[in-house]
């Protein structure tokens, strides 16, 4: 059971690196550096993974190397090496996790159009309640498809369409 909850600290922990550079505010929001900078947070991400993995083989050295490595993310973080939240000798022979985030984005909108395109050629909507239920759609989709991230990717789409 307390292994459970390791894995499920861990995920919250790399749901954070994905963010860290925007959350951190040390990189404008257009920067060319954004793109390094997520690269290496999946690398981080995908390197604390592995450490996870040998959990299973050999509990106490994988626990605690993977403190070790969660200390030291920590503690760049807050110096904002954002660039450097892990050695390079500690991501060695692990390849960064996919970027999957424009096909969640590409989904979710696919799924929200698809859905109240059926429900307005089917007429079950009122045309009165269309202004609300349709939005609604649109963010149920956008949670469904980026859960805890949703928010920014709200965000992201007013600022696409203008609304900022």
């Amino acid at each position: 059971m307390a292994l459970r909850l390791v894995s499920k600290r861990l995920k919250a922990a790399q749901r954070g690196l994905t963010d860290a550079y925007r959350v951190r505010g040390s990189v404008p929001r257009f920067s060319h550096r954004k793109k390094v900078l997520k690269l290496h947070a999946r690398h981080v991400s995908a390197a604390l993974y592995a450490i996870e993995s040998r959990i299973d083989h050999d509990a106490d050295s994988a626990l605690t190397e993977l403190a070790e490595a969660l200390l030291v993310v920590s503690d760049r973080y807050c110096h904002a090496r954002l660039g450097a939240l892990l050695d390079e000798s500690a991501m060695e022979g692990v390849e960064p996790l996919p970027d999957r985030e424009n096909l969640r984005f590409f989904l979710s909108l696919i799924t929200a159009a698809g859905t109240v395109a059926g429900l307005s050629l089917s007429g079950i909507v009122p045309e009165s309640a269309e202004a609300v239920v349709y939005p609604l759609i649109v963010a149920s989709a956008l949670t469904v498809a980026f859960g805890k991230n949703v928010r920014r990717t709200i965000e992201v789409l007013g600022v696409i369409s203008g609304g900022q």
